[in-house]
């Protein structure tokens, strides 16, 4: 089933993905991030929070048009995913999302 993505500040159906990163915890390397974002593909290391998730996290940006920012959040355990969402306060230029040429 299809649904239209909406900003969860304001209800704003013009919406555009600015990145996807993917939190991995790598028992030989440690926590590792992979991002997807306007300027490519990269790889990287992450320094641990006091309280590291387990599993995969996978996180994606969002800029409305609505001017709204934010990343929603998807983390997995012991077979449940819980979901979540966050405003980001500052603002990114057009062209940083993700589907422009």
């Amino acid at each position: 089933m299809k649904e239209l993505k909406i900003c969860p500040i304001c209800g704003g159906e013009m919406i555009h993905p600015v990145g996807v990163y993917v939190r991995v915890e790598h028992p030989e390397h440690g926590p590792t991030l992979y991002t997807i974002t306007a300027r490519g593909c990269d790889v990287s290391s992450v320094k641990c929070e006091a309280e590291r998730p387990r599993g995969v996290v996978i996180i994606q940006e969002y800029l409305g048009e609505c001017g709204h920012r934010w990343i929603e959040t998807e983390q997995f355990h012991k077979g449940s995913t819980i979901q979540d969402w966050q405003q980001l306060n500052t603002l990114v230029g057009p062209d940083y999302v993700i589907w422009r040429d």
